[in-house]
């Protein structure tokens, strides 16, 4: 799902959406679009993350009959393709701007990112409601299950798909304390100490 593992309202690992080429090669045929081919964007980043998962989604579209191709651009050039909403088909990652799942109410139709992917208000009005709930619900347990409700609906019905929550490697010496990774400020240097 688009909320991370650490918070509030992740799915759990038995929720994971499985591949299922399948399917996929069925709904491409019942699409009636034949030999398709798109335009797969994205950032080249000096990590080559990016180049790496483009590669594999450009591997899993031929498994099912889509050709897929690679837009490698710099990001002075990706990130404004990005924000108009111009990609074909993208590949991009979002930071949080804070530790909670409302943060990934963008996601939505009419929202930040839900329209930078073509997705607008009235494209799925329940789902739409679930999500203002979902934000709404001050009792963080409701809210949690709420949450894992929108997202299980984002994966069935969303133009936005998730692909990898990237782990990080946080290693300290045995005398400091408080050294806690967040995905917001990653470290929070004024709070670690030593002893």
């Amino acid at each position: 799902g688009v909320v991370p593992p650490q918070f509030l309202g992740a799915l759990p690992q038995s929720d994971a959406v499985k591949r299922d080429v399948t399917k996929a090669k069925s709904e491409l045929q019942a699409s009636g679009i034949s030999n398709p081919t798109i335009q797969l964007d994205y950032t080249i980043n000096s990590t080559g993350l990016n180049e790496t998962l483009a590669a594999k989604v450009k591997a899993n579209l031929a498994d099912v009959g889509i050709t897929a191709n690679l837009n490698g651009q710099p990001s002075s050039i990706a990130t404004p393709n990005y924000r108009g909403g111009k990609y074909q088909l993208g590949l991009a990652g979002w930071a949080p701007d804070y530790s909670d799942p409302n943060d990934y109410l963008a996601f939505l139709p009419d929202q930040l990112v839900g329209k930078r992917a073509g997705w607008f208000k009235g494209a799925d009005p329940t789902l739409e409601d679930l999500a203002a709930k979902a934000g709404a619900t001050p009792d963080n347990a409701a809210r949690g299950k709420l949450f894992q409700q929108l997202q299980n609906r984002l994966n069935q019905e969303g133009p936005i798909f998730p692909l990898i929550n990237p782990g990080q490697s946080v290693v300290a010496t045995k005398n400091l304390t408080n050294v806690i990774y967040s995905p917001v400020w990653y470290l929070d240097l004024a709070s670690i100490g030593s002893h």
